[in-house]
């Protein structure tokens, strides 16, 4: 979605309407769910700020002005106040994951507008997470398949396994590296084969 017609569907949600809603959630709830996740480190808080900054949107009469920030930064900079309020609110017990949300390179990429850079660099920490925590078979097997190239067979020549055991271990890892970047769902595409 380009700056003109995000500002355009903010506008048609300003007068109520649900499909610059729809259309506005589908783009951007993805980014937001992952950058709450990010912040707090807990899946259900992350699910409770996304519905609270999709409610703000459609609930208020928020001031968005396209010529001070792109969409996606304003956005966002209503995510971690959010964030930042649920996680100083009493009644969140929430162990608080120490991620550079307030590094340097963050907020300057914040600043600029740059978050798919900024979503990509969370999914690469994330993957590289992920893998460190694969055993090391599992993670050879990843290696190969994904980062070399291999074939199954190549894999099982190589590894010498039987090509039946490569491919229950390379599901098996797959369901796991899954669960592990399951708020991923539906993002960054083009990052996914180039981590």
């Amino acid at each position: 979605m380009d700056l003109n017609e995000d500002a355009l569907l903010f506008q048609s949600l300003q007068h109520g309407d649900k499909t610059a809603f729809e259309r506005l959630y589908h783009q951007y709830s993805s980014l937001v769910y992952t950058f709450a996740l990010r912040c707090c480190g807990n899946p259900d808080l992350a699910s409770e700020i996304t519905q609270d900054v999709f409610l703000r949107l459609w609930r208020t009469k928020a001031v968005y002005q396209p010529e001070l920030s792109r969409f996606s930064t304003w956005l966002l900079t209503m995510t971690r106040h959010i964030c930042y309020d649920k996680l100083r609110s009493p009644s969140q017990q929430v162990q608080k994951k120490s991620v550079s949300l307030e590094s340097d390179t963050n907020r300057e990429m914040l600043r600029n507008g740059s978050t798919h850079e900024l979503e990509k660099s969370w999914f690469r920490k994330d993957m590289e997470d992920a893998l460190s925590e694969l055993r090391p078979e599992e993670r050879t097997i990843i290696q190969l398949a994904y980062f070399q190239g291999y074939t199954l067979n190549e894999i099982s020549q190589q590894l010498h396994l039987p090509i039946g055991t490569v491919k229950t271990r390379l599901h098996k890892t797959l369901r796991r590296l899954r669960l592990y970047m399951r708020g991923w769902e539906g993002g960054i595409d083009d990052e996914r084969a180039n981590v």
